[in-house]
């Protein structure tokens, strides 16, 4: 496996940034745009402060500054913007038999991206794999872009939080790669390493009212993570709310991948519809859906006594129409119902449907997230140092 740092510059990281310039530009990425007075009250930043961090991202043409004309008199407002494509995040996802790479911006739009799917002899194999199409597309981008983050997308269990992981594909190959540290050598910028489920429970932060809440993605496996208080908990090892550990595997399993054989499908492709189904399908569904209910229900139940939830997360590459269905049928008793004894009654948690259409746009969107706001990922200790080419915070 590559151990060599990155060569020539392929990967153009960008230049060292304060921490009011990375909360400038976490304001921005989320106003669009606006002027620096407004931005340094919502910061609380001093005129002289916002003028020493403005200025030079304005100089390295990161920000641009635009008069807004419309309905003033006198000398304009300037309004500030992040400028299209100078930064971006690189997002990649493992599965087996298929790496996937996107370069995206700062406003979530696909720059480039590089898919590969063959079969891989080890796990070292597919890491190089993932490290040479990462830099070959990044040497591709625009010559303006520069990287400021980086987020990989795996599927399977953390042996030490963000760094080392355990996937189905050759696990004991897996388990002798530092990927975390491998991929910051080549990339030279900061990186995330988070599993599907934990990916999806950290993507729902801050898009739903809840702040207490489980998420489960049900793909070929079941991956899953729990946010309390707005935070994803990580535990010892980075796998909490490891949803697929409750689940024995077989058939059975309320897997993707399960749903799909039942129906004698290989992908969703032209899925027609539930109510399209002729009876023999609608039968195999119902079977997957009821079976797949009651274990879920089971598994919400756990999570809501041990974390007190208020909200449930079903996410998958299923059709909402699958989802609408599942999700109908899940049910999760409030913690009062235990009691013997007649109690104040606590309402149920939401069970909410979530179509997922791919994986990759959440790793791109975790590698934004975790360079904006870097608590959100502290749970795991990768995040804890910043790497070469990223300033101090």
């Amino acid at each position: 496996m590559r151990e060599a740092g990155p060569p020539g510059g392929r990967l153009r990281g960008a230049p060292p940034l304060t921490a009011n310039q990375r909360a400038i530009l976490a304001d921005l990425a989320r106003a669009g745009t606006a002027r620096r007075g407004d931005v340094a009250a919502r910061l609380g930043l001093s005129p002289q402060t916002m003028m020493r961090a403005v200025n030079p991202l304005v100089e390295m043409g990161i920000l641009s500054e635009i008069a807004h004309l419309a309905g003033v008199r006198g000398k304009p407002p300037r309004r500030m913007s992040v400028r299209a494509g100078m930064l971006l995040t690189l997002g990649a996802t493992l599965s087996e038999g298929r790496t996937i790479v996107d370069l995206a911006d700062f406003a979530g739009r696909r720059v480039a991206r590089a898919s590969v799917t063959r079969p891989y002899g080890s796990a070292a194999e597919q890491c190089d794999d993932l490290i040479a199409t990462a830099l070959d597309l990044c040497a591709d981008a625009p010559p303006e872009g520069r990287i400021v983050s980086a987020a990989v997308l795996v599927q399977g269990f953390f042996l030490s939080p963000g760094r080392t992981i355990v996937a189905r594909s050759d696990p004991a190959g897996w388990a002798r790669i530092d990927l975390r540290g491998a991929l910051a050598r080549a990339f030279g910028v900061p990186v995330t390493l988070v599993n599907d489920g934990r990916a999806f429970a950290a993507s729902l932060i801050g898009t739903t009212p809840s702040a207490d809440f489980a998420a489960v993605f049900l793909g070929s496996g079941i991956g899953g993570g729990v946010v309390s208080g707005g935070r994803l908990l990580g535990g010892a090892t980075g796998n909490a709310g490891e949803f697929g550990a409750l689940f024995p595997a077989g058939p059975d399993r309320p897997t993707e991948t399960n749903l799909l054989a039942r129906l004698g499908r290989r992908d969703w492709a032209g899925w027609p519809g539930l109510a399209a189904l002729d009876a023999p399908a609608r039968r195999a569904f119902e079977v997957w859906r009821d079976g797949a209910a009651a274990d879920l229900s089971a598994a919400f139940a756990t999570a809501l006594a041990l974390v007190d939830i208020d909200t449930v997360f079903v996410g998958s590459r299923a059709p909402a129409d699958v989802l609408r269905a599942l999700t109908a049928r899940i049910s999760v008793a409030p913690i009062s119902q235990s009691l013997a004894a007649p109690s104040p009654a606590l309402p149920a948690p939401a069970v909410v449907p979530r179509h997922i259409p791919a994986l990759s746009h959440l790793a791109g969107r975790i590698a934004l997230e975790s360079f904006l706001e870097p608590h959100r990922f502290a749970a795991d200790p990768a995040n804890a140092a910043p790497q070469r080419g990223q300033g101090s915070l």
